[in-house]
């Protein structure tokens, strides 16, 4: 996967995790995350995920994508406080 299929694999799938559209991706970086197998409330497994952080901003507020690069599904959504 390279970063403007990430971006794209994002871009799909924004509205099922409450990117609102006047939101822009600023920058995609490759890196690896810890993703929980199961409740985050929980103790659960982690696994290491290779993934594309997929950003996206608007004014002073983020919203982060995690594209799995195998599965190429959204594994982890993170927002701005």
């Amino acid at each position: 996967m390279t970063n403007a299929e990430a971006e794209r694999i994002a871009q799909k799938n924004r509205h099922l995790h409450a990117v609102p559209d006047q939101f822009e991706i600023k920058s995609s970086v490759e890196t690896y995350i810890e993703v929980t197998e199961g409740s985050a409330d929980s103790s659960s497994p982690v696994r290491d995920v290779l993934a594309f952080l997929v950003t996206f901003q608007f004014e002073n507020s983020w919203i982060e994508l995690a594209v799995d690069q195998r599965s190429q599904l959204i594994v982890r959504v993170r927002f701005s406080r």
